[in-house]
């Protein structure tokens, strides 16, 4: 290191510099070169040199703290992005003993540790076959202003990898609160097996979904007789994107790609009760615990079971709200 180190802070470079003048005087002659003849000679007292050096040691441990915080948000959501876990810590850390730091800070000690996740590219699963669609309903989301929960529900099959191939994931999501209400894995593609989701919604909404819009694309399963007698019996009213346009869906769109990206549902599983054990912790940490920028860094099951419109607050992060 040399006897004058360079950290990139005056203060910091001052106080190793002393110590290490100060285990020099210890191995040498203690008497002429006291700790307080050292710090004269940087202009600062003997107190304020231990008062900075116990800050230091503070702020050392704090970090510490922090590292093993992040740790285990990094375990719970692999992917999360770095912003949204500082948004997380600093809103659980109530005394500010954590993270009495900036963003970027938080985002270089992310970085030094390898917890910043890189950005990664979309990979496909195999699509649904929509050409057997029996019915095909209007859109009605289409520049619908959603204002409360259980208003518009958007459901959507996306493909999860294990040993044997791809198996569906069916999900239901309620587009205001973005919480997802019903989920079914299932090992074929058949709509009785993808209107499960749609029961399970049903139910976890306090059967209390009629006249609400289900949205999806035109895939056989949606335009099917057994999903449609399934959703009028709850008396919903159907509504389809347009072929070939995911923009329709693209609060749905977008979930499939944060469950898959930051849940690590992407990767392939060795059994399909491996998966079916993942995606039910993903739903769980997704709803309970993963704060929304959509919804003011609020979790979608806090905004669900609040039930009242969002009041719209300033984002510290982004210049708009986005739908993740």
């Amino acid at each position: 290191m040399g006897i004058f180190p360079r950290s990139g802070s005056k203060k910091k470079d001052r106080s190793e510099t002393i110590g290490i003048l100060r285990e020099k005087a210890r191995r040498g002659d203690g008497k002429r070169y006291t700790i307080s003849k050292i710090c004269a000679v940087f202009g600062i007292t003997r107190q304020g040199y231990y008062q900075y050096n116990k800050r230091a040691k503070r702020r050392e441990e704090n970090e510490k703290r922090l590292i093993e915080q992040m740790k285990r948000i990094r375990t719970l959501m692999p992917g999360i992005g770095g912003k949204k876990m500082f948004s997380m810590i600093k809103g659980g850390d109530k005394e500010n003993e954590l993270l009495g730091i900036g963003r970027d800070k938080f985002l270089r000690i992310l970085r030094e540790n390898g917890l910043l996740n890189k950005r990664i590219s979309r990979k496909r699963g195999p699509g649904t076959n929509s050409r057997d669609t029996r019915t095909v309903y209007p859109n009605l989301k289409k520049n619908k202003d959603i204002t409360h929960i259980n208003e518009v529900i958007e459901s959507d099959i996306t493909a999860i990898r294990v040993k044997e191939g791809y198996k569906p994931l069916a999900i239901c999501m309620d587009v205001y609160s973005r919480k997802i209400l019903g989920w079914e894995l299932t090992t074929n593609w058949s709509a009785s097996e993808v209107v499960k989701a749609l029961r399970e919604a049903e139910k976890e909404s306090g059967h209390n979904l009629q006249e609400s819009i289900h949205h999806s694309d035109q895939g056989s399963q949606y335009g099917s007789k057994v999903y449609g007698e399934v959703s009028k019996s709850f008396g919903m009213i159907g509504s389809m994107s347009r072929k070939g346009t995911p923009t329709d869906a693209a609060h749905i769109e977008r979930l499939n790609r944060t469950l898959k990206r930051e849940f690590n549902l992407r990767r392939k599983f060795t059994t399909f009760d491996e998966a079916k054990e993942a995606v039910y912790m993903a739903v769980l940490i997704y709803n309970e615990m993963r704060p929304h920028w959509s919804l003011n860094l609020r979790t979608p099951s806090q905004v669900y079971e609040a039930g009242t419109k969002l009041i719209s607050e300033p984002n510290p992060f982004r210049a708009t709200p986005s739908m993740g």
